[in-house]
Parts: C-alpha cells; structure tokens; sequence
C-alpha cells in the first residue's frame, strides 16, 4: 500500500536540501540558547521538536527511500548516505556558528 502513495515533490533532492537545512538549524538553536538559562529546555523543545521538527521532512524521506529502491537499490543507497553526510556536515557547522561569541 505504501509503494502506491503519490510522489511528493519534483526530486528527493528537494527533501535532501530541506533535511540539512534542518539540521543545520537545529544544532544551531542548540548551540546558540544557553544551558543556565531557565526556560532554556522548554524554548529549545518548543524551536526543535516544534517549528524545526515540522519544517524537516523524516518521513517523507522514508517514504521516497522506499519508491528508490524499488527503482534502483544502488540510487537509494547513495541518496541515504550523501542524506546522512551531509545533514551531519550541516549540524557541526551549525553548533560551530552558534558557539560563536561576539568579541566586542
């Protein structure tokens, strides 16, 4: 039944740019609310688990691995993997850029 569902969007590449933009943006706002800060679990939970949870696309991305490898097993898996690397990339880049302080 689930191989029938529609295909969502013109790419999975489109999911792949919106999962890494996610995941830059969650270890960003991680990075960037200080842990001494009172509220600082309640706002992160209510940025990462609400707004950025809800722009990034998890199931999605399962569903378009799953109509690849029935098209190419060899396509899917270099789509989970270049998925996987790059959201990483994207994640310490964003903890770097929201460790940063100014130095004035």
């Amino acid at each position: 039944m689930i191989t029938r569902a529609p295909y969502i969007g013109s790419s999975p590449w489109i999911i792949v740019g919106i999962n890494i933009v996610g995941s830059f943006l969650l270890a960003y706002v991680g990075a960037r609310i200080p842990e001494s800060y009172d509220y600082s679990l309640v706002i992160k939970n209510f940025i990462g688990t609400g707004i950025i949870g809800g722009f990034t696309t998890f199931s999605t991305f399962i569903l378009q691995i799953n109509q690849l490898v029935s098209q190419s097993f060899l396509i899917s898996l270099v789509y989970i993997m270049t998925s996987l690397i790059l959201a990483y990339i994207a994640v310490l880049f964003g903890k770097k850029i929201g460790n940063r302080r100014g130095t004035n």
